[in-house]
């Protein structure tokens, strides 16, 4: 997959990174380090990444399927 340059090394490849950023972005947030309107855009997004998971897991199940979800690790 091609990547642009600025963006390398953003990707939140798995739940747990998704749950140390989620804590940053709150800890920032008490901090007042950063706006309310941008912390409910990346809960937002954290959201629809965890829903799109949990799609996976379902599907997994109903299909029997043993192939990993590597988000998930």
């Amino acid at each position: 997959m091609k990547t642009d340059s600025h963006l390398e090394g953003t990707a939140i490849n798995s739940v747990t990174e998704l749950r140390f950023e989620l804590s940053d972005i709150f800890s920032r947030l008490k901090l007042k380090q950063l706006d309310h309107k941008d912390a409910a855009q990346f809960a937002n997004i954290a959201g629809k990444m965890l829903t799109s998971a949990k799609i996976q897991l379902e599907y997994k199940v109903a299909t029997k399927s043993k192939t990993a979800i590597p988000f998930l690790k």
